[in-house]
């Protein structure tokens, strides 16, 4: 029995030893027959994969995208922290109502006879009405100024010590248009103060200078592309301009909004009455000088 036990289990090794043969054969011709890619084929594809990959970043880059009116706004302005603010300034395609002969009396407030109401109507969108808001110290900076020289708020305003005046340009923009426009109404606005305007003062003639030259820098810096094109109009053998061009435009009341809600209480009386500090930056006088003259006394020498 010891024997056929041994005869078996021999036999069984025998068996083991016969497969790992197998095995080892087969290992064997499977590394024979394995060939490495290539270099010709390693280039190709990578060529390929090159060529994919560039096609597409052509296709992304060329492709139209997406971006909001904030964003393309902020894109075309010099920094303003408006646009962080929340204010819905998005830009809204419109068609005025601009004639070229609008002198009937359903046309704006804006350009008819001097009245209380139109005056009122002007005031309600200008620097006349719309009241000075505060900037921090980090606007300042990203706005091109040094908070160390620049007029701070003094304390007692309520804006706490880091606080700056400002005005958001559109409605000193306004003011001067409203000024230039009193300009075409001497006798009701200027005759009674002057006579002839001839005889005006330095800083009513300065004041309108320095108008004219803010509205039309803007007007330049601005650029407006919007094409004007023209009409056969009945009793004319001429070609009219039509105005009523689409544009797209700002939400000026939410702007006007915002920047009441934010505004300085009391504004005038404070700008009035501030009182500069002992260590405040001065910096040269004016030139040429739109506040007062050389021979007001309004201006005093030294300070």
């Amino acid at each position: 029995m010891a024997k056929e036990e041994r005869v078996s289990f021999d036999s069984e090794s025998n068996s083991d030893h016969s497969h790992d043969g197998l095995l080892g054969k087969k290992a064997e011709s499977s590394k024979q027959h394995y060939k490495r890619p290539s270099t010709t084929l390693v280039a190709i594809v990578t060529l390929l994969n090159l060529l994919i990959f560039a096609a597409t970043s052509s296709i992304w880059a060329l492709s139209p995208r997406t971006c909001s009116s904030l964003d393309a706004q902020k894109k075309v302005s010099y920094y303003s922290p408006v646009f962080d603010s929340g204010v819905r300034i998005d830009l809204d395609e419109s068609t005025k109502n601009h004639t070229l002969w609008g002198d009937d009396e359903n046309t704006s407030i804006y350009i008819r006879d001097p009245s209380p109401e139109v005056d009122a109507a002007w005031n309600h969108i200008s620097a006349d009405a719309s009241p000075i808001i505060t900037v921090n110290s980090e606007e300042a900076i990203r706005l091109g100024r040094d908070p160390n020289v620049i007029v701070k708020a003094p304390e007692d305003w309520g804006f706490g010590d880091d606080a700056y005046p400002a005005q958001i340009d559109v409605f000193h923009e306004i003011h001067c248009l409203n000024m230039l426009r009193k300009e075409m109404w001497w006798d009701h606005y200027f005759r009674p103060r002057f006579g002839d305007p001839a005889n005006a003062d330095y800083l009513h003639v300065r004041h309108k200078r320095h108008c004219l030259r803010i509205i039309l820098r803007t007007l330049m810096c601005h650029s407006d592309v919007d094409i004007v094109t023209h009409n056969w109009r009945r009793g004319s053998y001429r070609p009219i301009s039509d105005f009523n061009n689409p544009r797209k435009c700002r939400n000026f009341e939410g702007l006007l909004q915002w920047n009441n809600e934010h505004a300085v209480p009391d504004d005038m009386k404070k700008w009035r009455t501030i009182k500069r500090p002992e260590n405040a930056v001065i910096l040269p006088k004016p030139t040429p000088n739109l506040y007062t003259s050389e021979d007001s006394e309004e201006w005093i020498d030294g300070v």
